[in-house]
């Protein structure tokens, strides 16, 4: 029985979310589920955004989404310090102080300040993306025995190290110049 009630429920679940995409597809772009979820996104973006109190000068949606981002991340730290010093501070109140240090750092904090965060994080991961492939490559390289076949192998590792420090290279040069 337990089996038969657990197929049941799969299906319905599919047959659920066949629907709920087709709808998706069949509706107009600002009606449906997708258009439900896509004004939902707006407003939250809006609310980030700062529109509700600058109007038409408030920031763009891309700094309204990293004070999101920056408030979510300032509470999550305020929350772990008031939690570590639970036997001072009550759990309620410290997660009532959280929101309300999280909501003034992130909407007081300048546009140019977070888009500036942005970047150094983008600096910093992509440095990483990018390194970790190459030194692993020239330890390969470098610090493995050279057999006949092993030489093969490097020569073709130098190869894919030359042509992502070269394509990393045209890029970088792109985006200065």
């Amino acid at each position: 029985m337990k089996k038969i009630s657990s197929w049941l429920f799969l299906s319905i679940l599919i047959v659920s979310l066949f629907g709920v995409s087709a709808v998706g597809v069949a509706a107009a772009p600002s009606t449906g589920v997708t258009g439900l979820v896509s004004d939902a996104f707006d407003k939250i973006i809006s609310i980030g955004s700062l529109e509700f109190l600058l109007g038409a000068s408030a920031d763009s949606k891309f700094v309204g989404f990293l004070r999101l981002l920056v408030g979510i991340l300032i509470f999550s730290i305020f929350f772990a310090g008031a939690s570590a010093a639970h036997a001072f501070i009550p759990r309620n109140v410290g997660i009532t102080i959280s929101i309300i240090m999280a909501i003034l750092s992130a909407v007081f904090i300048p546009g140019s300040v977070l888009a500036a965060i942005g970047s150094g994080y983008a600096v910093l991961f992509s440095s990483l993306l990018i390194g970790i492939p190459v030194f692993v490559l020239m330890y390969f390289i470098f610090g493995t025995p050279s057999t006949r076949l092993m030489v093969g192998f490097k020569l073709g590792a130098l190869l894919i190290v030359w042509w992502v420090l070269i394509e990393v290279g045209y890029w970088a040069n792109s985006l200065v110049v």
